[in-house]
């Protein structure tokens, strides 16, 4: 497979990872997700800044999670919805040097069709009203093709044969599946690429969220080098956490954000191993708790800079958050003010911190005060923040009264 090269330049990024996506919802405020929802997904001015948001953190597109579109089935209201804010996405995104990819959701078969028999069917459907996108000029085409996603169903991905499915389309496309399967290359040999997901070793949940994906991953850029799948494409995965209590699908799974550790140590090995092309897990899942569109997980944040005279006292303020699903205690040892802040699940407090510029600074000089939040729950997992107080030389003249009648 060529390596992917898509329009003008990108933005700096990890040698040998050319292209960074994120998997999007577009489902909120189609009614059978969470409510109230944090904002409608066809609107145009959420969508334009979900654009300008992610082309600012260097990311280059969007893969799409998408149902199909209405037809007569029994989940109409969320295809329409969808299909809906997949359109709008794609006409925004056109000469923004930002591009979009459906990732075609399984779900959306078993929702649609009582019979398994029709499941093959019913994604020949989908998939031959979606060649329409195929030529928008911001959908993504990595080999020359336009690339498509499979996010697979156990109930539902054996009964549809994906070499069928392709024939049916009449447009070749650049087809990627979740995971390899080196026990069904029947299967595998259907698919020109491979993505990773979010999820633990073996799917061993751990109730106390430690678990965030490590061995998962070493087997993922393994397997997809191994000479079985040498010639596919490999796109790798990175993520912030998980937690579904929020999904009506929820199975009480968890991944603790760890004050942004799981993200900086899922790049960490994306960029280890340097696929092609790398997926965020996602931008705004807010029901399984993947999201980055508001964050990582850091817990105290931001760092701040400010200026000051010799003498002054400067007052910071910031965040501390606990981005994960227990009570935990973080412990600050500021010099000044040694301090703790003990919060509930994804509850948040301020901590203020004051810094007293000395008489003796000179001109130009930066005062640091480095700030860190360590967790009670675990020693191992910290934010850090750095407040830098520039050095003004301040003159200050004297007051000079004269009197009114001179």
């Amino acid at each position: 497979m060529a390596r992917p090269a898509v329009g003008p330049a990108h933005r700096e990024r990890a040698p040998g990872i050319t292209l960074t996506l994120a998997a999007y919802q577009a489902w909120f405020g189609s009614g059978s997700h969470i409510q109230p929802p944090p904002y409608i997904s066809t609107d145009t001015a959420v969508i334009s800044g979900h654009i300008a948001a992610a082309l600012a953190q260097g990311i280059d597109g969007f893969v799409v999670d998408w149902y199909g579109p209405p037809d007569g089935v029994p989940n109409d209201r969320d295809r329409w919805f969808i299909d809906e804010a997949t359109r709008e996405l794609l006409r925004q995104s056109e000469g923004r040097d930002f591009y979009v990819a459906l990732m075609y959701d399984e779900g959306t078969v078993s929702a649609a069709e009582t019979l398994v028999t029709a499941y093959e069917t019913r994604a020949i459907s989908d998939l031959l009203y979606a060649r329409q996108y195929f030529t928008m000029p911001a959908y993504l085409h990595v080999s020359g093709d336009p690339d498509l996603f499979v996010f697979p169903y156990p109930s539902v991905d054996p009964h549809i044969r994906w070499e069928e499915v392709r024939s049916q389309l009449g447009v070749s496309v650049t087809l990627y599946d979740k995971d390899p399967d080196p026990g069904d290359t029947e299967h595998d040999d259907s698919f020109d690429g491979f993505f990773a997901w979010v999820q633990p070793a073996a799917s061993q949940w751990l109730t106390d969220g430690t678990e965030w994906g490590e061995a998962y991953l070493a087997w993922f850029y393994d397997t997809m080098v191994s000479a079985s799948y040498s010639d596919r494409i490999a796109v790798g995965g990175v993520w912030p956490g998980f937690d579904d209590s929020l999904a009506p699908w929820g199975r009480e799974r968890y991944m603790w954000r760890r004050c942004g550790q799981t993200w900086r140590d899922t790049w960490r090995i994306a960029t280890q191993h340097a696929p092609p092309i790398v997926m965020i897990d996602t931008w705004n899942d807010f029901e399984e708790g993947t999201d980055i569109e508001h964050g990582i997980g850091e817990c105290l944040a931001p760092s701040r800079q400010r200026a000051a005279c010799p003498g002054q006292r400067v007052v910071y303020a910031h965040t501390v958050s606990n981005t994960g699903k227990f009570t935990d205690t973080f412990y600050m040892p500021i010099a000044t003010a040694p301090t703790s802040a003990t919060l509930a699940g994804h509850a948040s407090g301020t901590l203020t911190v004051a810094h007293t510029v000395p008489q003796t600074a000179q001109r130009g000089a930066r005062e640091r005060l480095i700030i860190t939040a360590t967790s009670e729950l675990s020693a191992a997992v910290h934010s850090r923040v750095t407040d830098t107080t520039t050095v003004w030389c301040c003159l200050y003249l004297p007051l000079v009264l004269r009197d009114a009648a001179l």
